[in-house]
C-alpha cells in the first residue's frame, strides 16, 4: 500500500503486475490476506475487501469513526469468519468477513490502536 491509495500486487516476487487505485480513500495504511480476499486500511477510516486475482472490489467494511487523521491502522483475520481492525478512533472492531458487517465494537483505549 501507498500513501497515494494504491496497492500494487506482485506475483511470485516477480515485477509488478497489477496497481490496484482508489480515489479519494486516502492512503493505504495496511493490508492482510486472507484464503480468499485481501483487505486494505485506508485513512478514511474505509476497510475495503478485494477478490485477490480478479483484482475487484467485493465490499466496504464502514464503522469506524470517519475524519481527519481517523486512520485503519491494523487489520488481522483468525482465519475464519472475524476479520478484526485497530484505528486512530481508539477502538478495535470485529467484522463478518463474509457480509462486511460489524459484530462488536471495542472502546478500551485511551489513544490510537496501532
Amino acid at each position: 500500500g501507498w500513501s497515494d491509495g494504491c496497492i500494487q500486487a506482485y506475483k511470485n516476487k516477480f515485477p509488478f503486475t497489477r496497481e490496484i487505485e482508489i480515489q479519494g480513500q486516502g492512503g493505504c495504511y495496511c493490508i492482510a490476506s486472507h484464503r480468499s480476499y485481501v483487505f486494505a486500511g485506508y485513512g478514511s477510516s474505509i476497510i475495503v475487501k478485494w477478490h485477490p486475482t480478479k483484482y475487484s472490489k467485493l465490499g466496504n467494511f464502514v464503522g469506524h469513526t470517519q475524519g481527519s487523521g481517523a486512520a485503519i491502522r491494523d487489520i488481522k483475520h483468525n482465519n475464519e469468519s472475524s476479520l478484526f481492525s485497530s484505528a486512530d478512533d481508539k477502538t478495535v472492531r470485529i467484522w463478518d468477513i463474509e457480509s462486511c458487517q460489524l459484530l462488536r465494537t471495542i472502546r478500551a483505549h485511551s489513544l490510537s490502536v496501532i
